[in-house]
This record gives C-alpha cells, sequence and structure tokens, in this order.
C-alpha cells in the first residue's frame, strides 16, 4: 500500500483546490497544509464568493477538489 502524502501529491499535482470556509485561521492552516501538494489554492469565505469563484474558474478549469464548511455564517456550505 502506498504512503497516502505521496498518494496526495500524485493526485494533486497539476491540480486546483478551492477552499470554502469563513473562519481566517482554518483557511491560513489548510492554505499552509494542502499548498504541498495542489498546484493552485483558491479561497472563499461566502458562499457566493465560492460559486463566482467556481464559475470563473469553470471557463478555463474546474477544481480538482472542492473543501467547504458546512455552516457558513447564515448560509450552508
Amino acid at each position: 500500500m502506498e504512503n497516502p502524502v505521496i498518494t496526495l501529491k500524485k493526485l494533486g499535482k497539476n491540480k486546483n483546490l478551492l477552499i470554502v470556509e469563513d473562519d481566517a485561521s482554518i483557511i491560513e492552516s489548510l492554505e499552509r497544509l494542502l499548498s504541498h501538494f495542489f498546484e493552485t489554492i483558491y479561497t472563499s469565505s461566502t458562499l457566493d464568493e465560492a460559486l463566482s469563484s467556481y464559475r470563473s474558474l469553470q471557463a478555463s478549469m474546474i477544481p480538482f477538489i472542492i473543501i467547504s464548511d458546512i455552516h457558513l455564517g447564515k448560509e450552508s456550505g
């Protein structure tokens, strides 16, 4: 069985990530950790920002993975 870190590096290579989170400290931690695995990381702190980011990225590239907080203020992720 391959090391999970090596697997994540392979999967994330040349891929993008969209993080949707309203807590700045969590965004910072996730960015710091996951920047070792993904080509580019995009962040949004609201559902509207996330949808806007996703739509603009969709024209040229769809993020490989989206990590979303379940509760974004009064919104639901």
